[in-house]
């Protein structure tokens, strides 16, 4: 038979909460077996530059995304169809930590193209006869501005490379004010989801339809960028996670005294660059269709992403969800580049691309990267740890009585959750319900129904005693 001491023990069993790991970075995939033949020049770019893996890597993807959106989409999932195959990138970095010089070392190729179309331009538009329409300028590359100027590009020449030195200058400066940041959302944000059409009213008698695809790359000093995490309007409306975001390591690596760089690494980024001007210059639209097998090895991927969106770490639920997507957009830039460079110099003369097994792996094996990497910088760096903060509220309910404990003592009642938590409309107030929700789960706080002295029905949650809180 057992006790009555044995039964109260077990009904204060609770399973104890503890602050989350921290996560550490982890290195960005760089082997051939990673990311295939893009490992040349990342190798090659780092050893010119002696600069972080992901500096580069983000700065190689953006060329690529810039040169492959422009004729080119991606159909991973028949029933979805054809996607666009444009990339948003984002790399938080302090000014000085070299985001430029790698830039500039990466977007040669698309730079020379648009000063050839440019001079031929202004050639043309030089000995235009003035009664008719002129050429259509053919900038696409914005290095600053405004969102404005960047749609203009895009309804102007059907597509845009944002290559963004300093995400501030969007944002109209350090102050980063509220309408700004909401005229870039919501422009952005359906020119990833759709990539051929968007719509934006100047004003209430002139509506603009643009339509068109969008590489956005930008960089931003962590000072910007932690208030754009900590932003529920950002997080919550899903424009962050469209980003593929990380924060490169510092490298102190030394320059050796009459150090010469290698010719192999100068040729292959030579041959980077003339890579992303065939495909840029690729003058028919074509389609990057997955095999059957690459297709089972993405809804495999889906489904661990739907798995990981229910898990306890809420900030990363919308990035998961929307991560299929993007493996597949990398996976079909990586493709590109893959045929484009087994055919090298020549291109490949077929007007569909075949996305392999091996694409599919690449594109997961970057993605996941920059999951964790989201993961971290949310969790760390601009979020806070939901664990840490159930155990701030266990311990405000216990030195707290006279807010939490209003009925009776040891117990709290419905209406003070109501009160101090449900009651709350703000970011704030919808964290302290997912930490509430976390002591209910781990029986810090026990549900009881009792009867007070009328005899109504009533609801409480018990403070588990046997949780030791240290006193204020």
């Amino acid at each position: 038979m057992i006790s009555q001491d044995q039964l109260l023990q077990d009904r204060y069993v609770y399973t104890p909460i503890l602050p989350s790991k921290k996560l550490s970075k982890i290195p960005y995939p760089s082997d051939y077996t990673d990311i295939g033949p893009l490992s040349k020049i990342l190798r090659a770019v780092s050893s010119i530059a002696k600069k972080d893996n992901a500096m580069i890597g983000q700065a190689l993807l953006s060329v690529l995304s810039a040169a492959c959106q422009v004729n080119h989409q991606v159909c991973y999932f028949k029933e979805i169809g054809n996607r666009p195959i444009s990339l948003f990138i984002l790399t938080i970095a302090k000014s000085g930590h070299g985001k430029s010089f790698i830039s500039s070392l990466c977007n040669q190729g698309l730079i020379d193209i648009e000063t050839q179309m440019m001079q031929s331009y202004l050639d043309e538009n030089r000995h235009q006869n003035k009664d008719k329409p002129g050429p259509v300028n053919p900038k696409f590359i914005v290095s600053s501005g405004t969102i404005e100027g960047i749609l203009d590009i895009i309804q102007r020449n059907g597509h845009c490379y944002a290559s963004i030195d300093e995400l501030s200058v969007l944002l109209g400066g350090h102050s980063a004010k509220p309408e700004n940041i909401m005229k870039l959302l919501g422009t952005i944000s359906s020119l990833w989801s759709e990539g051929r059409h968007t719509e934006v009213r100047r004003s209430n008698d002139e509506p603009r339809q643009v339509q068109g695809a969008l590489t956005f790359s930008i960089n931003g000093q962590p000072e910007i960028v932690k208030p754009i995490f900590t932003n529920p309007v950002w997080r919550e409306q899903g424009t962050i996670p469209r980003f593929l975001v990380c924060e490169p390591a510092l490298l102190k690596i030394k320059r050796q005294a009459g150090e010469v760089i290698h010719t192999r690494h100068t040729r292959a980024l030579r041959q980077f660059n003339e890579i992303t001007q065939l495909i840029f210059q690729y003058n028919k639209h074509r389609i990057v269709m997955a095999s059957q097998e690459a297709e089972q090895i993405l809804t495999d991927f889906y489904n661990d992403m739907l798995l990981l969106s229910c898990s306890t770490y809420a900030e990363i639920e919308s990035y998961a969800l929307r991560a299929t997507e993007q493996a597949a957009r990398l996976a079909a830039i990586l493709s590109i580049y893959r045929q484009y460079d087994e055919c090298y110099p020549d291109y490949p003369k077929c007007d569909q691309l075949n996305l392999t097994e091996n694409d599919v792996h690449a594109g997961i094996n970057l993605m996941r990267y920059y999951l964790h990497e989201y993961q971290r910088l949310s969790s760390e760096n601009f979020g806070i740890d939901i664990n840490v903060l159930a155990l701030d509220l266990f311990a405000e309910i216990n030195n707290f009585p006279e807010k939490w404990q209003t009925n009776e003592k040891g117990a709290v009642s419905k209406t003070a959750i109501t009160r101090n938590i449900e009651q709350l409309k703000s970011a704030k107030g919808k964290l302290r319900k997912q930490a509430l929700q976390l002591l209910i789960e781990h029986r810090y706080l026990i549900f009881d129904n009792w009867q007070d002295g009328m005899s109504r029905k009533r609801e409480r949650w018990l403070i588990n005693p046997t949780i030791k809180v240290m006193k204020d």
